[in-house]
């Protein structure tokens, strides 16, 4: 809203962070709001924030594959809905240069939870762990759904078009 931009601004805020629910913006297994009301919520909160000069990130935040509601974080993005989700989103905001295209929230394949992209943590190795995060597969760590990586992603995005930046954590 309208305050929480001025807020933000007086505190000198130059970017701003909207986590988003690949359910609610596809319409997706019963999400509430959904579909084309989610999308325009997004597109006014993105224009209020682009005429007070913020940079946006878009973040992927929530997700869950087949028919599970999205209702918080998971290890990586599922390949049942992530690259409809970065087709629309970037065809959606492609002409909005301020708009950072967040890939996933923090992702941790691995069976404890913890990241094994740096560490051992289960027994997999790091290198197993990086491989899922650019090429997706079932047999990421610790995963009991078919993962999506970073590059079908990254394709889906630069397939709409798109030029905006793309952030990998």
């Amino acid at each position: 809203d309208v305050a929480s931009v001025t807020a933000m601004k007086s505190w000198n805020f130059n970017t701003v962070r909207v986590p988003v629910n690949e359910d609610c913006f596809l319409g997706l297994n019963g999400a509430t709001p959904a579909g084309p009301s989610y999308q325009q919520s997004l597109i006014n909160y993105f224009n209020l924030l682009t005429q007070n000069g913020f940079a946006i990130i878009l973040d992927l935040h929530w997700t869950a594959s087949g028919s599970t509601l999205a209702t918080g974080q998971t290890a990586m993005s599922d390949a049942d809905h992530a690259v409809t989700f970065w087709t629309n989103a970037a065809t959606l905001f492609a002409n909005y240069t301020n708009v950072i295209f967040d890939l996933f929230n923090e992702p941790y394949p691995c069976f404890s939870g913890m990241s094994c992209f740096t560490q051992s943590c289960d027994g997999s190795s790091t290198t197993q762990a990086w491989k899922c995060l650019l090429n997706g597969g079932s047999d990421c760590p610790g995963l009991s759904y078919t993962a999506v990586g970073y590059q079908s992603l990254v394709t889906a995005i630069r397939n709409t078009g798109a030029k905006n930046i793309i952030l990998a954590n």
